[in-house]
């Protein structure tokens, strides 16, 4: 019973992370209806000039966020389909739900995957054996050296314009104030807010 209770809490938990980001998109693609939307109630109360500007900001950074979740995505939802297809080849139990997790956490950069692994490799070893696990964690290693030096470089290839530094930077600082999501969003976020300052 607990078992099971621990399996649902974790389905409902990725399930939530999944509507989320495919959320996340749709908000995205509408990004230029809001906007038009947005620009006809702040023009009441501001100028032209500084709606110009603030429109210019507002549109550059939507792009980047939109690149950057829509590259995510595709490359994710790519490793997340190998994965899968992996797992039920080498046996890993709940291959489905395995493979769905490595596609959630790859949308972390850098440390995703190896996040990601951690749970699938724990079930192999508690469920099947110790070989099983080495085997899936080998398979894991070898999927996120295929993504990191091929799938994502093509897929995403400088969507947000910041170096590996700022990346990592990102990663450590908006996931140490708010968890998993900022994680998530801290790349984007940070190349947003670096866009005004290059302007000075």
């Amino acid at each position: 019973g607990q078992y099971m209770e621990g399996v649902k809490g974790v389905t409902s938990t990725l399930l939530s992370w999944f509507m989320g980001i495919i959320i996340s998109i749709y908000t995205l693609l509408e990004r230029d209806s809001l906007f038009r939307m947005s620009r006809k109630v702040f023009g009441i109360f501001m100028k032209q000039e500084t709606m110009d500007k603030i429109g210019f900001y507002i549109h550059e950074i939507s792009s980047i966020f939109y690149r950057f979740f829509f590259g995510k995505a595709v490359d994710s939802i790519i490793v997340g389909i190998i994965a899968i297809i992996g797992f039920s080849v080498l046996g890993v139990p709940f291959a489905l739900l395995m493979g769905i997790c490595i596609m959630l956490f790859n949308m972390i950069p850098y440390f995703g995957p190896i996040i990601g692994a951690v749970p699938v490799v724990t079930v192999t070893l508690l469920v099947n054996d110790v070989y099983s696990a080495i085997w899936t964690a080998l398979f894991i290693l070898i999927l996120q050296q295929v993504d990191a030096n091929i799938l994502g470089p093509k897929i995403l290839s400088n969507s947000v314009g910041v170096s590996p530094f700022w990346v990592i930077f990102a990663i450590l600082v908006f996931g140490g104030l708010f968890g998993m999501l900022g994680m998530i969003v801290g790349v984007p976020a940070v190349a947003a807010i670096r866009l005004p300052l290059l302007d000075y």
